[in-house]
């Protein structure tokens, strides 16, 4: 059985990135799942999933590929996928040159991307393994 660190981005400084990466491999999870957020509303009701209060639109959000790219450098057996990507707000060709060239920095990595069946089409799940 393969176990994944959902990773909700409580702090997005290089440093943090790196351990949280680091222990993560140590702890033997197979990979971090990275979230994306392009943009929130100014009010939101849904409460952060660990901290219990409201989302924050002021807080720094991490951005998944180069998170992922970050810890990549600093780990040997993480894989590394969204959980959410927000294609919509993004240019396509930028999305796919990223992270085939993330893919290309380990032996064995490939760079998927699917759209998620239950959306409206504006996501999609991006995975390096």
């Amino acid at each position: 059985m393969e176990y994944w660190l959902a990773w909700f981005h409580e702090s997005n400084r290089g440093e943090d990135v790196k351990t949280i990466a680091r222990q993560a491999e140590a702890l033997g999870y197979s990979g971090v799942a990275l979230s994306d957020h392009v943009a929130l509303p100014k009010v939101q009701q849904n409460r952060h999933p660990m901290l219990g209060i409201p989302y924050d639109p002021a807080i720094p959000n991490i951005e998944p590929i180069t998170t992922a790219a970050t810890m990549a450098a600093v780990t040997e057996t993480l894989h590394f996928m969204t959980y959410a990507y927000v294609m919509g707000m993004r240019d396509p060709f930028s999305v796919a040159k990223q992270t085939a060239a993330l893919a290309g920095h380990g032996a064995g990595c490939r760079a998927t991307g699917r759209k998620n069946p239950g959306h409206d089409g504006t996501g999609a799940v991006l995975a390096v393994a």
